[in-house]
């Protein structure tokens, strides 16, 4: 994220993610452990990163592909396939998904 911070790689996103990160917030909001101010300065920061948000409508055939192909959620599915798309590493903490991207010549090195 630090080199997209200046401008020497492009981080894309689909919509879904600002979705997710709210829905996060909310859940820790609603557990205590994140004031409404908190929640709110926080999703206004994700907002603002240097993401490239890009649309679920052209995702949706090849992410139902990937999902049935390698037992994933659709959710899931669409951070794949905007990296196939755009030829790009997929950047993910989850461990299934990683290694799903790895098969398919997208994950992290």
């Amino acid at each position: 994220m630090n080199r997209a911070m200046h401008g020497s790689d492009v981080v894309l996103a689909p919509e879904l993610m600002l979705a997710e990160s709210a829905s996060v917030l909310l859940r820790k909001r609603r557990r205590g452990e994140l004031s409404s101010w908190e929640a709110r300065e926080i999703i206004e920061a994700i907002v603002s990163l240097p993401v490239r948000i890009e649309p679920h409508a052209p995702l949706l055939v090849a992410a139902l592909s990937l999902a049935d192909t390698h037992d994933l959620t659709v959710y899931d599915a669409l951070y794949l396939a905007l990296a196939e798309r755009h030829g790009a590493r997929l950047m993910t903490c989850d461990d299934r998904l990683d290694r799903v991207a790895k098969t398919m010549g997208l994950g992290s090195p």
